[in-house]
């Protein structure tokens, strides 16, 4: 059994090295057949160099295609030219630039209708239709999906034709149309079946169980399921697939109380993921694996499985930033390139007008006499030094004026500084003094106690010590969040999300926490609730506002989280049943019964830094943020999130 888990780990890293080598050789092979062919070869060498070198070298790929670019444009040569704009299209879409995508398709398509490239023009209605869904223009992307598939229906093309209603039936799926993604999903079936692609038919088998789980019809969606996990282990080798259909089908049966099955078939989609080293999809399984888990009072697993899910969203996160920082590096050296060349070719241009200048000038002075040379020679040089002293004094001018506003910027920002320093040392200061005490004082305690072995006390003051260092925690990843705000260090990465699902996942990661105080928690909320905001900023915000709920609330009380859309936004609220806020903390809105949450005002008097941090993301989203007394007890914070990009 050892030398078994020796040896596969070793053959996975082999098989991994041996792809790697492979694709190594092909490009090398692609570069030695790009020195002896012609000028048309040429071009489409180096567009398959720059598909391969995209996840390789980000600035690679784009020499390749700009190198393709100009050998088309050189020969004149229309499909090479509509091809090499498409593959840059392909590069910014990798780089999640949605617009400069779409450009480059829509330069791309044009050149394709006037040569008539039908297959051109499908690849380009095809990308168009991607690209505007992720621009959340919907109308256009259901237009280019509809032309796509009506061109690969004129070529013929049952492979297109498939990719076609696969690309409807997910168009209408993400937008709730349930029904239409059912039938446009069982036309793709029929032609991925006539056309034996066995990857398409998995891909459709779950797209549409997954679509009869959002339609509540279980049977059909565990029937459709099975199928694909059928068709992908008789197929072999479709671990991506086979992770997502064990993945849907484990959701499946946590929906319906059957938390064994679940947890059974989360660990076949994990055993997958591994088997492809998708740290994403490895990520989500835990998440779900430790929801479930605690679901069913299974509260060690459920711990070690969040503690996984943790450490390698941590993980992914860095990867993520230093790609991004690797990109933007990348992107900055290549637009100094590009204006280190215009330069040149600027400094050229002027010197070549400078020769032209001379030589008609000494042309025109031999036609004088020598006399008449004298007088025009110096006259000219006159004028031509006062030009240039002139230019000389207002260039030196515009210097000092740059000069003094970069200094008048600089001691504004330096001033903000120290504002934004002194206000976050007096929330340190006073936030961190009550759990530290209470942390330090009762470890002295538990101490001096220790040596009555009084199992009663010593228990009761490790749970006030558990307490008080989980709050300790908690205000210090506040601080750490608040801290990240104000440096401008927060990631924005808006997206449509079902804000139900989301805020069902938060409630199962702190329903331990209101357990022990035996806290209900009830909601009323909108299944087809799509807010357009960062779901990992959404997911902080109320995470911070039902934490704040659970702990002012007292023990058997309930809380309540509404959501629901009133026109361009939707408006979430956490109702507890704690002591009301005081109005010394917050500021009143003129004439209305609601607070909103001031900057300064929680620093000075040193409110809870959790509602700070609040407060910031929501704004973050282009949001705001509000509360109420209620009648008799408690408070209600409702906050607002945008469905349409701003």
């Amino acid at each position: 059994m050892r030398y078994k888990l020796i040896i596969l780990p070793a053959f996975l890293v082999l098989l991994q090295l041996g792809s790697s080598f492979a694709q190594s050789e092909l490009i090398d092979s692609l570069n030695t057949n790009l020195t002896f062919a012609n000028d048309t070869e040429k071009i489409d060498i180096l567009i398959k160099l720059s598909s391969l070198t995209q996840n390789i070298s980000y600035q690679q790929s784009i020499n390749y295609v700009t190198e393709a670019k100009k050998i088309a444009i050189k020969l004149g040569y229309q499909k090479g030219i509509a091809d090499a704009i498409n593959r840059m299209g392909v590069i910014y879409t990798i780089d999640e630039k949605y617009k400069e995508a779409k450009d480059c398709f829509f330069e791309a398509m044009k050149i394709r209708q006037i040569i008539n490239d039908l297959n051109g023009l499908a690849s380009s209605y095809h990308n168009l239709g991607l690209a505007y869904f992720h621009l959340s223009n919907f109308d256009e992307s259901l237009n280019y999906f509809n032309k796509f598939l009506n061109v690969s229906m004129k070529l013929g093309d049952n492979q297109k034709i498939a990719v076609g209603y696969h690309n409807l039936a997910d168009f209408h799926f993400r937008l709730a149309h349930f029904d239409q993604a059912v039938d446009l999903n069982k036309k793709a079936l029929e032609y991925y079946k006539n056309y034996s692609n066995i990857k398409g038919e998995i891909q459709i088998l779950w797209q549409l169980g997954d679509t009869y789980f959002a339609m509540d019809k279980i049977s059909p969606a565990l029937e459709t399921l099975q199928k694909g996990i059928d068709l992908g282990i008789r197929s072999g080798g479709r671990e991506n697939e086979l992770a997502i259909i064990e993945q849907t089908i484990g959701k499946i049966y946590s929906k319906i109380g059957n938390y064994d099955k679940a947890m059974y078939h989360l660990q076949n989609a994990l055993n997958y993921s591994k088997k492809e080293n998708n740290d994403k999809d490895i990520r989500d399984i835990y998440l779900l694996m430790a929801q479930y888990s605690d679901k069913n009072k299974k509260y060690q697993e459920a711990y070690e499985y969040h503690e996984q899910y943790t450490l390698l969203k941590d993980s992914i996160y860095s990867d993520m930033n230093s790609k991004r920082i690797e990109n933007h590096r990348v992107r900055y050296d290549t637009r100094l390139k590009e204006n280190e060349l215009k330069s040149l070719y600027k400094n050229m241009e002027i010197e070549l007008l400078k020769v032209e200048k001379r030589t008609t000038f000494r042309n025109y002075l031999i036609g004088f006499i020598i006399i008449m040379l004298i007088g025009i020679s110096a006259g000219y040089f006159n004028l031509k030094i006062n030009k240039k002293n002139q230019l000389v004094i207002i260039n030196t001018n515009k210097r000092l004026k740059h000069t003094y506003s970069k200094i008048t910027k600089s001691e504004l920002e330096h001033r903000q500084l120290n504002i934004t320093k002194n206000n976050f040392l007096t929330v340190i200061s006073h936030d961190l003094i009550t759990p530290f005490n209470s942390l330090l004082g009762f470890t002295e305690l538990l101490s001096e106690e220790a040596e009555t072995n009084d199992r009663e006390i010593i228990r009761n003051y490790s749970g006030i010590i558990y307490k008080s260092s989980k709050e300790l925690f908690n205000l210090l990843e506040n601080m750490l969040q608040w801290s990240r705000a104000l440096r401008d260090k927060i990631y924005y990465q808006p997206e449509l999300f079902s804000i139900a699902k989301t805020i069902d996942n938060i409630i199962n990661i702190l329903m331990i926490q209101a357990d022990r105080k035996n806290i209900n928690i009830t909601t009323d909320i909108e299944s087809t609730l799509f807010p357009y905001a960062d779901e990992t900023l959404v997911i902080t915000i109320i995470k911070n506002l039902l934490d704040n709920a659970i702990r002012h609330t007292p023990a058997n009380g309930i809380i309540e989280i509404n959501a629901k859309q009133k026109n361009e936004y939707i408006y979430i609220s956490v109702s507890d049943e704690g002591e009301k806020i005081a109005r010394e903390e917050i500021a009143e809105l003129p004439e209305s019964t609601h607070v909103t949450f001031d900057k300064e005002s929680v620093t000075k008097t040193g409110a809870e830094l959790a509602l700070t941090v609040v407060r910031e993301f929501v704004e973050k989203n282009n949001g705001k943020i509000f509360a109420e007394n209620k009648q008799g007890k408690g408070n209600i914070f409702t906050f607002t999130l945008p469905t349409k990009k701003k």
